[in-house]
């Protein structure tokens, strides 16, 4: 019989990783607190530009999709179950497990070319009159323009 995982190994992959990481979370940390307090959104391409990423609505997608608003989530993005999906998949191999994710980045890739063709299609069909996929004026572009 295989002995089953011990929580404290799954602790440790998991504090490895994060002390690895520490500095790309430390600064996506006090990127997010500086974009929230000076612009209130944290999207580069709505900060700078104004117009919605192919991105906008995911978080919130997946915060209806994990408390049952199924369909509200679904009409912000149909790909939160798949990033759903996903990080479960790489949680279970990569602390679970203790393996290598193999095929993630083929997996992600293929997940973001269709959020990009889906992009394509909500701005020609809803852009700019349903959120997420709306126009923000208080842009850095838009703020330079109205200087000269």
């Amino acid at each position: 019989m295989k002995p089953k995982t011990n929580l404290k190994v799954i602790q440790k992959r998991i504090v490895k990783d994060v002390l690895e990481f520490k500095w790309a979370i430390i600064c996506l940390v006090i990127y997010y607190m500086l974009t929230h307090e000076v612009f209130h959104a944290f999207c580069p391409m709505v900060i700078v530009t104004g117009l919605p990423c192919p991105g906008c609505g995911m978080s919130r997608s997946i915060f209806y999709l994990l408390t049952g608003q199924f369909g509200r989530s679904f009409a912000l993005s149909p790909f939160a179950i798949f990033w759903i999906l996903l990080g479960i998949w790489f949680v279970y191999v990569r602390y679970v497990k203790g393996k290598r994710v193999k095929g993630i980045y083929l997996f992600m890739g293929c997940l973001c070319v269709a959020m990009m063709a889906y992009y394509v299609y909500r701005m020609f069909t809803v852009f700019p009159s349903t959120a997420p996929m709306i126009y923000r004026e208080d842009n850095i572009i838009n703020n330079l323009l109205k200087l000269h």
